[in-house]
């Protein structure tokens, strides 16, 4: 591969060779870059969401935590009890659920406008909706959510990470960290069409650099929670099933 560089810039390659070198040393310095694993989706249904029509969509405030059993991964979180849902206080901003919120609202009215309803009137009336941590379920709050306010589709998230950088104790340079996930719930049936996860923490550039230059997007400089809360919504948007 160098010689070939080397051939296809002629007398003067070393030199362009040696700069590029040292452009990418500094730059593993300076830049970051989000790391995000694929995640796994599986629907509970198949469906084609390309014809799907819907008169309305609601959003239902994020909750804090992570849908799972004390055993680990389930198999239907959305059908795990509220007292399932865990999180690290350490790690979670208080006002976490709140910023997702606002952020996927953002998106989702882009995309959808008068279809979908207004975050105050979802507030409203998710906040009015008796829950019982014993015997309550997210699916089964989304869908009494949706049938108070007759739509036929909600979204779900749940945050269990939100981490400025800085925030670990005794490490100040920790990175910005930021997990969490999305679901559609159809309000008819309870069933889950669709979930995606965004799992994403900063890391210094030279600790990969190939992957780095895939990810310079992302700026050369580190991100706050909240940016790098944005990119995520961003990304798992882009893989929203309904346009």
């Amino acid at each position: 591969m160098v010689l070939r560089l080397r051939k296809f810039f002629g007398p003067a390659g070393g030199s362009i060779l040696r700069s590029v070198r040292t452009t990418l040393m500094l730059l593993g310095c300076m830049c970051v870059f989000c790391e995000i694993p694929a995640s796994a989706t599986t629907d509970e249904t198949q469906r084609d969401f390309s014809s799907a029509q819907f008169r309305q969509i609601a959003l239902m405030p994020f909750l804090k935590g992570k849908f799972e059993s004390p055993n680990g991964q389930v198999d239907k979180p959305l059908s795990q009890p509220l007292s399932q849902i865990v999180f690290d206080r350490n790690n979670l901003r208080d006002d976490a659920d709140q910023v997702l919120t606002r952020l996927v609202t953002d998106s989702l009215k882009t995309r959808f406008k008068e279809k979908l309803i207004p975050t105050e009137l979802a507030q409203l009336v998710f906040d009015e909706i008796s829950k019982n941590d014993t015997f309550d379920t997210p699916r089964k709050i989304a869908k009494a959510l949706g049938e108070k306010l007759q739509a036929e589709l909600v979204v779900v998230g749940s945050v269990w990470r939100y981490r400025d950088r800085g925030a670990i104790k005794d490490i100040p340079d920790s990175p910005a960290s930021v997990a969490f996930e999305i679901y559609l719930v159809e309000v008819a049936t309870g069933k889950r069409l669709w979930k995606e996860k965004f799992d994403g923490t900063q890391k210094m550039l030279s600790e990969d650099v190939i992957r780095g230059l895939k990810q310079m997007k992302m700026g050369a400089r580190w991100l706050t929670a909240d940016e790098l809360a944005r990119y995520g919504v961003r990304e798992v948007l882009k893989k929203f099933p309904i346009r």
